[in-house]
Parts: C-alpha cells; sequence; structure tokens
C-alpha cells in the first residue's frame, strides 16, 4: 500500500497532490458486509460452478477481515486528486 508522503514526494515537477484526502474506509467496510452476503446467498451456486468449499471459506475470511480492518481503521482507502500546473 502505498504511503501519502510516499506518493507527494514522486510528483513530477508541474503535478501536485491537492490537499483534500477523502478517506472512503468506513464506507468500504459496508461495502465488504454487502459483499459478503450476496456471497452466502449464492453459496449453493458457487459450488455447482465446481469451485471448493476451500475456496470459499477464503472468500468468506477476506470478505470479514477486511471489513473489520477497515472498520475500526486499521487499513483504509482513499481518493486522491492531483493538479497539473500550467
Amino acid at each position: 500500500m502505498p504511503s501519502i508522503g510516499m506518493m507527494n514526494s514522486s510528483l513530477p515537477n508541474g503535478l501536485t497532490m491537492s490537499k483534500e484526502i477523502n478517506r472512503i474506509g468506513s464506507h468500504y467496510s459496508v461495502t465488504l458486509d454487502l459483499w459478503n452476503a450476496a456471497w452466502q446467498e449464492r453459496r449453493q451456486k458457487i459450488l455447482s460452478l465446481g469451485y471448493s468449499n476451500r475456496f470459499i471459506r477464503k472468500w468468506e475470511f477476506y470478505f470479514v477481515l477486511c471489513s473489520a480492518l477497515f472498520e475500526y481503521g486499521n487499513i483504509n482507502v482513499a481518493q486522491i486528486s492531483f493538479v497539473k500546473e500550467f
């Protein structure tokens, strides 16, 4: 995961990072919960496509783990704008 400082220091001349950074991790937690619910609703269909229980459990773990990490602020997602100077 890139750091804000590293991205900012590696920008070419004439390009700057906006001061406003929109952190949306708490919203992403809700998204992962919805994905997990949809995944659970379609579990039998996924199995019928030939995927293993192990494969399904890996995705269940991913959805639940990432949701918790986002919800408690251990990881985040950000929208960042860059401005080109003319």
